[in-house]
C-alpha cells in the first residue's frame, strides 16, 4: 500500500507501531514463536512456559521456576545431550508441522541434529509432512494469535491432541517424561487448537519442493 501510494508514511508508521500487542513476544507463529513452541515440545523448556504473554505476571514466575530447574539439572547432570534424542527431534518436527510454523525452524532443527550427531535431512521432514495434520489455527495461517494459543492451553494442549503421533516416553528438562508433563493438560478452545479427528487443515502446512529449480530441495509454506 505504501509503495503504491495508497498509504501515507504516517499511516504506515501507525500500523507498524501497533502490529505487536505487547513487548517481547511475537504475536504470530513466526520464527521466534515457532522455536519456543518446538523447544517446549522437545523437552527443553518447562511445560507451559513457551507461550506466556510478555505482559503477563506469569513471566516472572516462569523465570524463577526456570532458574530453579537449571540448578536441579546441574545437580542431576541432566544435560541437553541426555534430554534430546531422535524421538525428541521427531516430536519437534511434528509439532512444528501441526502449528504451521516458520520455515526457518527447518534450518534450526537440522543444525540441532548435526550438533547431536544425528542423521537428519529434508527427506525425513517429507515423511512427517505426509502424516501430520495442521491443528493450530494461528496467524499468519489464520486469525488467532499467540495469546489465543496460550489461553487455549498452549503447547501442552497441542501435544495432548497430537499424542497418537508422538513418542511420549522421551525425557524432558523437568526430569520427567513428556507423558508425565502432560498430566492435566487440557484443550480449552478447539477453534484455536483443533483435534486429530477434525484438523484445521490436512497434512502439508510445509512442503519440500524438488525439481530442476531446486535440485537440493527447497521449502515452502502453503498454509
Amino acid at each position: 500500500y505504501l509503495q503504491r501510494g495508497e498509504m501515507t508514511e504516517d499511516e504506515y508508521k501507525r500500523v507498524e507501531d501497533s502490529i505487536c500487542p505487547g513487548c517481547g513476544i511475537c504475536p504470530v507463529m513466526a520464527t521466534a514463536s515457532t522455536m519456543c513452541t518446538i523447544c517446549e515440545a522437545g523437552g527443553m523448556m518447562l511445560p507451559g512456559s513457551s507461550t506466556v504473554p510478555a505482559h503477563s505476571g506469569q513471566r516472572l514466575r516462569v523465570a524463577k521456576e526456570s532458574g530453579k530447574a537449571v540448578v536441579e539439572l546441574v545437580k542431576r547432570d541432566l544435560r541437553p545431550s541426555k534430554i534430546l534424542s531422535r524421538s525428541s527431534v521427531e516430536n519437534m518436527i511434528k509439532v512444528f508441522l501441526a502449528v504451521g510454523g516458520s520455515t526457518n525452524a527447518i534450518l534450526h532443527i537440522l543444525a540441532l541434529a548435526r550438533e547431536l550427531r544425528m542423521d537428519l535431512s529434508l527427506a525425513d521432514f517429507e515423511v512427517f509432512i505426509k502424516e501430520t495434520p495442521h491443528l493450530a489455527a494461528l496467524m499468519p495461517s489464520y486469525k488467532y494469535d499467540m495469546i489465543d494459543f496460550h489461553e487455549a492451553g498452549g503447547v501442552g494442549a497441542l501435544l495432548s491432541e497430537l499424542r497418537l503421533l508422538l513418542d511420549l516416553d522421551v525425557m524432558t528438562c523437568t526430569g520427567r517424561t513428556l507423558n508425565e508433563n502432560l498430566i492435566g493438560a487440557q484443550n480449552r478452545n478447539e477453534d484455536v487448537i483443533h483435534t486429530l479427528k477434525a484438523p484445521f487443515k490436512p497434512p502439508g502446512s510445509i512442503r519440500i519442493l524438488r525439481g530442476n529449480l531446486a535440485p537440493n530441495g527447497r521449502v515452502a509454506k502453503p498454509s
